[in-house]
C-alpha cells in the first residue's frame, strides 16, 4: 500500500476477517458464498495471511533469479 506521500505502508495483518468482510469482498469479485462458506473462509484466511507474511520475511539476495522454467523430473532423470 502507498501513503499519500508515495512511501510504502505495510498492510495491517492484525485486521479481523469476518463473514461480513467476505460478503463485502464478494461484491468486488462478483462471487457469492453461503453463510457457512463465509464462516469457513473467515477462519482460514488469517492462517494464510500469516504464511504469506512469513514468506515475505525470508531474506532473498537481489541477484536471485525467478524460476522461468518448470521441470518436474527428479534430479538426474532424463526424458526418453
Amino acid at each position: 500500500m502507498l501513503r499519500s506521500d508515495g512511501t510504502a505502508q505495510k498492510a495491517d495483518t492484525q485486521s479481523t476477517i469476518t463473514p461480513t468482510t467476505i460478503a463485502e469482498a464478494e461484491k468486488i469479485d462478483a462471487l457469492q458464498f453461503s453463510q457457512a462458506q463465509r464462516q469457513e473462509l473467515a477462519e482460514a484466511i488469517p492462517g494464510q495471511v500469516k504464511t504469506v507474511v512469513g514468506l515475505r520475511q525470508v531474506d532473498r539476495p537481489l541477484a536471485l533469479q525467478p524460476a522461468i522454467r518448470f521441470d518436474p523430473r527428479l534430479p538426474g532423470e532424463r526424458s526418453r
